[in-house]
């Protein structure tokens, strides 16, 4: 935020959010530092964009929840409890967690609205704040291919392949930006950025690595991604490597959440019935508007069960918890 990609295990922090405190401690922020030290303007900038960004969400959530189930009672009550959920200490701490569920819930509205060209650029933003907005691709992919039925005609096919190559290539440019970025500034040194004394002396007492120093082994791989690398280095996060004695604790702090997910998975069976008409269906029903969403939900349960850190999916997996809310209360 303050001194940029200094040390390597910082590239897992992705740009957006800094630069919205960054942006925030210059303008509406910027009185601050007459009777205040910068760092604590910037915590104070995060803390901002985090309240504007979680009061967004909150709408955004509403308005989700209502175009898919269509009941207004249903979308009031999943929003007062994706606010007062047990986790929400976490949407004020200066983190992504806000700025993401608003960017999640806003994507996930305008691709509802079949708006998907302002549903690809705001997976873009999604993208630039974490890693796993990569995720909402997948998403957008089954929209799309909901859309897909309704074009008879060759030539509409390979207008809606333009579009939808467009789409991806929107999502995805953000992300691949960052790790052009990264490489350039640890792996090939054609990016370079001051550090000074202190935090160079800061670096070397604690073994962090910094563009000063050598490569890294992730800028020898075939495709050369800091994150993965960065995350199992630094965090051990890797397949199974977070199954100790040591972190039962943990399991037991994050079981009702898994507990929640794997009933909302059973609870909507009828649904999961529905996926083979899914594509073929001219008629949208309110299984088929459901079904986007367990998908979604349902990969990062896989994913994150057996490779990211436990206690995680207390807040959990990340955005996921909006959508388990908008399940849950469907049943």
């Amino acid at each position: 935020m303050k001194y940029g990609y200094t040390y390597e295990n910082s590239l897992a922090f992705f740009p957006l959010f800094p630069a919205l405190s960054w942006l925030m401690s210059r303008t509406l922020l910027y009185p601050f530092q007459c009777f205040m030290c910068y760092d604590a303007v910037l915590l104070c900038s995060a803390t901002v964009v985090n309240l504007i960004a979680f009061a967004i969400a909150t709408v955004q959530l509403y308005q989700l929840t209502y175009n898919v189930l269509q009941h207004e009672d249903l979308a009031i009550r999943s929003s007062l409890l994706f606010c007062i959920n047990p986790a929400s200490i976490f949407m004020v701490a200066p983190y992504t967690e806000s700025l993401f569920a608003c960017l999640t819930f806003s994507a996930m509205n305008a691709i509802q609205q079949k708006k998907f060209l302002k549903g690809s650029m705001i997976i873009a933003l999604c993208c630039l704040t974490r890693s796993n907005g990569v995720v909402l691709i997948g998403f957008l992919a089954l929209r799309l291919l909901k859309t897909f039925n309704l074009l008879p005609y060759i030539t509409n096919l390979l207008v809606f392949a333009l579009w939808v190559s467009i789409y991806f290539i929107i999502s995805l440019v953000p992300f691949i930006w960052f790790q052009y970025y990264a490489y350039s500034l640890y792996c090939t040194k054609t990016v370079q950025i001051d550090i000074s004394k202190h935090l160079l002396s800061y670096g070397q007492e604690r073994g962090y690595k910094m563009p000063i120093d050598d490569m890294s082994p992730w800028c020898y791989r075939t495709i050369p991604l800091s994150y993965s690398y960065v995350q199992n280095s630094h965090w051990q996060v890797g397949f199974l490597a977070y199954y100790q004695v040591k972190q039962i604790p943990n399991f037991l702090l994050a079981l009702p959440m898994i507990l929640l997910c794997v009933a909302t998975a059973m609870t909507f069976k009828p649904c999961w019935r529905h996926c083979k008409h899914y594509m073929v269906d001219r008629m949208e029903t309110s299984s088929d508007r459901m079904i986007p969403y367990l998908a979604h939900m349902v990969v990062l349960f896989l994913v994150a069960i057996p490779v990211i850190h436990i206690q995680v999916n207390m807040y959990p997996f990340d955005k996921e918890r909006g959508k388990y809310y908008l399940l849950v209360l469907k049943a």
